[in-house]
């Protein structure tokens, strides 16, 4: 008898049992594995298990190190939770696929033309009753300062995205229209760079169709919205900041778009014009790609509360001075209260029947609607017709009958606040749990852009999935993974996965002016480097004395930096328990774990991260996956083995920011941006190092004590022991320290490093601009050059400790107010 062969997809798929009473994505109703899903299971299931346990890690390492993320705001307080992707992506057949697009198309043209009506024409819907008046007035979103403002070809929808569901009959569903900023595009192109790479042999097997034309195509109609045609446009792309939920998204479209990534206080509008705050002047913008939401744009006639939009951008767009996209006022046809007005409004504007139809749902505004709404109150969806601070979705199948009771009376005080819907019993799609596939419900985002006159949708999409079988899909901010989508072409040759094409720019025209804010961001994020490096070196000095050198020298020198620290501003290491080698490692210990203590280890890895996440788009792979593990740090605080735990930690995260500078060193253009980074670590370098030798000569008992440990530190011990064949001595030190120009931990090296910058900066930036911070460093090199002077030509080389201490000190104050004149030229325009 002839064995009995497997089929790799049957094999694969052996343990999968999609939920009762949902679409089997995979199988038809007679058992049989889809076309489009044989072919992608036959090529997986013969790789083998432990080849898809590879690409599963591969998958998860990859997200790591690029950082994918997402930010979350729950009653607990803020977190970044890690972007979750699933190793099997969502197929759908081109002939399916095909009807998608043509619905999609269909409803971003229909949406389209309802804005024009609301806001461009004498709303002849509203006159009519086609739109219930309460609908519209009733709704935040409804924005009456943008009626009458140009729209550039009347397009109001430049991005649109869907969610769609399929019912247990296979027909496809609408579930919400996202218009006014619409997340989740930028997910999707991570998904396809990670899917398609790892699943590449696959991929060009299945004949999926490429993302890059799509993404080409909104780069062009973005560029062509400039309403005043003066040259080559400048966009920027707005984003709330490091705080929105989907910044990482924001710096990986901004980038791959090639658009600058501007929060609101980068702009400013003057005479209607809006200009982007740089440190070479303002730069005039001509388009903004928004992801602020609609009435947090502009805080003079929108919500004056709002911190992330820019005084008078409504004025701007109403003079026609600026685009954006997508238009101001795009959310008030997001409120789900208009579903179940799509349907007549299609026939009338479109001469139409909706190809994808909107999940059945009622507003509460209408008499009629409520009323079945709350005869069937325990078999529907309850949510806000309109945004609220508690935008909770309700399910009625799920509450009690005093939880019902109390829903009831809600909706009978404000019905109009209320939408009911029909549930759906989501498809069920293959997951890959890291041993085995299991099934999991989905909803699939789909996103279209205007494409001169017509629409071009994303071929592909974003695909979410439930955390179990058992739960609903949640929102991108919630629990839940994600798939990359393919449309499995069975006639048309697979499109390459070639990147964005940046056209060539006119010569003489590019615009590559640093935003202000982000020159500051730069320059703090050297000065935070340094800082903490600078910590770590006092640090690792003290705890190598007390763990691996307990002789009463070392640890009398560990007392002596212990007690510098407390000096600096450390409150535990002035606590008298310090006296012993135990209690100096406790002081140690707080310094560098507890996040409480200002300017301690694990306070300025915070600083650093915040910093770095707000020039995420300014970041390479590799110096994102370098920031990527100091998050890790500094962990939580051991309690056995202290001193070695510690040591290692320190030199730990001493290697990572080694690896940073070397990356800042190799990798960065010698641009604006690298000169504000290594200004502001020279700076913080100066001031470090001035404070130390003022701990140093402040010493009445034995300055020498000191010596080793203040070279070691200034990470100048190798650099002294080549110029000097003997033990420290405090002259030669403190000359070493600071006069030698050659050493690039030295005083006098950094401050002419600094003048170097200064002198570029001025000159390419400010002609007739800040001398007065050349003058301050001028003043700063010249400060100890007397005195040292002196005091080497005097017979008995002594070193005048009191009149280099009051230098040393006029040079601490010196770096502020350089510190403050750099803020002032370039980082505080108004």
């Amino acid at each position: 008898m002839e064995p009995i062969t497997i089929d790799p997809a049957s094999q694969l798929l052996s343990g999968w049992q999609p939920a009762s009473k949902t679409f089997d994505e995979v199988r038809d109703p007679n058992g049989t594995i889809r076309h489009h899903w044989k072919r992608f299971f036959d090529g997986l299931g013969g790789l083998g298990k432990e080849a898809l346990e590879d690409r599963w890690n591969l998958s998860r390492r990859i997200l790591r190190n690029h950082g994918a993320s997402y930010h979350v705001t729950t009653k607990e307080g803020e977190s970044e939770r890690p972007w979750e992707l699933d190793l099997l992506p969502f197929i759908i057949s081109e002939a399916e696929w095909q009807h998608i697009e043509t619905g999609i198309i269909q409803r971003a043209r229909l949406h389209n033309l309802i804005l024009q009506d609301i806001y461009a024409r004498p709303q002849y819907l509203l006159r009519n009753g086609d739109i219930p008046p309460a609908l519209l007035f009733a709704n935040p979103n409804f924005l009456r300062a943008c009626r009458g403002v140009p729209i550039p070809g009347n397009q109001y929808l430049q991005l649109h995205a869907v969610d769609l569901a399929r019912s247990p009959d296979g027909t496809w569903w609408a579930l919400d229209d996202r218009m006014q900023s619409p997340n989740g595009l930028g997910y999707a192109l991570e998904n396809r760079s990670i899917i398609g790479r790892i699943h590449r042999d696959l991929f060009d097997r299945d004949k999926v169709a490429g993302l890059s034309s799509f993404f080409n195509i909104l780069r062009q109609n973005f560029l062509a919205l400039n309403c005043v045609h003066d040259g080559y446009p400048r966009v920027v792309f707005l984003t709330p900041g490091v705080h929105s939920d989907a910044h990482y998204e924001h710096t990986l479209l901004a980038r791959y778009l090639g658009f600058t990534l501007v929060e609101g206080g980068d702009l400013t509008v003057r005479n209607g014009d809006v200009f982007l705050k740089t440190v070479e002047g303002p730069q005039k913008v001509n388009v903004v790609v928004r992801r602020v939401n609609d009435t947090l744009c502009d805080p003079t006639e929108l919500d004056p509360s709002s911190y992330q939009g820019t005084p008078g951008l409504v004025q701007a767009t109403r003079m026609g001075k600026v685009a954006l996209a997508n238009a101001l006022g795009s959310a008030v046809v997001e409120t789900p209260a208009l579903l179940p007005c799509l349907t007549p409004l299609a026939r009338q504007m479109l001469g139409q029947d909706l190809l994808i139809p909107n999940a059945e749902t009622w507003w509460c505004g209408d008499v009629r609607h409520c009323r079945y709404v709350l005869d069937h109150l325990d078999r529907l969806i309850i949510k806000a017709a309109f945004p609220t601070k508690n935008r909770s979705t309700f399910s009625g199948m799920e509450l009690s009958g005093k939880e019902l009771a109390s829903l009831r009376t809600k909706i009978q005080a404000r019905p109009y606040n209320y939408v009911g819907q029909a549930p759906i019993e989501l498809s069920s799609a293959p997951v890959w749990n890291g041993q085995s596939v299991e099934s999991r419900p989905i909803v699939l985002r789909v996103f279209v852009a205007a494409n001169k006159d017509s629409y071009a949708v994303l071929p592909g999409g974003l695909t979410k999935v439930s955390p179990s079988s058992h739960t609903p899909v949640k929102g991108l901010r919630l629990a839940g993974g994600s798939k990359d989508t393919w449309i499995a072409r069975d006639l048309i040759p697979p499109h390459n996965e070639s990147p964005i094409i940046l056209e060539s720019r006119p010569a003489g025209r590019m615009q590559t002016g640093v935003p202000s804010r982000t020159a500051d961001n730069f320059f703090w994020l050297g000065r935070y480097t340094e800082r903490l490096e600078h910590l770590l070196q006092m640090l690792r000095s003290v705890a190598t004395r007390l763990t691996e050198e307990p002789e009463p020298r070392a640890l009398l020198q560990a007392k002596e930096i212990v007690a510098a620290l407390h000096r600096m501003g450390f409150p535990p290491c002035g606590d008298a328990t310090v006296e012993s080698p135990d209690g100096m490692l406790t002081a140690l210990l707080q310094v560098f774990y507890q996040p409480t203590i200002t300017g301690g280890g694990a306070d300025l890895c915070q600083r650093l991260i915040y910093i770095a996440s707000s020039l995420r788009d300014r970041f390479s792979t590799a110096a994102w996956q370098v920031m990527t593990s100091i998050k890790q740090y500094p962990g939580k605080q051991p309690l056995r083995y202290r001193g070695e735990h510690l040591l290692t930690s320190i030199r730990e995260l001493m290697t990572l920011l080694s690896a940073l500078s070397g990356i800042e060193s190799e990798n960065i253009v010698r641009g604006h941006e690298w000169r504000f980074l290594d200004f502001g670590k020279r700076l913080e370098r100066s001031q470090n190092l001035a404070i130390l030798m003022r701990q140093v000569l402040g010493q009445t008992i034995d300055r020498n004590l000191l010596l080793n440990p203040l070279l070691e530190i200034c990470d100048s011990s190798m650099t002294y022991r080549r110029q000097h064949y003997s033990e420290p001595e405090l002259e030669s030190v403190m000359s070493s320290l600071l006069l030698d120009d050659k050493n690039p931990r030295a005083l006098k090296f950094n401050i002419q490093v600094m003048m170097e910058h200064s002198m570029h900066l001025s000159s390419q930036t400010q002609p007739n601009g800040p001398s007065q911070i050349n003058v301050a460093l001028k003043h700063m090199e010249l400060l100890f050059e007397p005195t040292c002077r002196d005091w080497k030509s005097s017979a008995d080389k002594i070193i005048p400790v009191d009149t280099l201490d009051t230098q040393l000190e006029a040079l601490v104050k010196a770096c502020e107010e350089t510190s403050n004149l750099l803020t002032h030229h370039y980082f505080n325009l108004a």
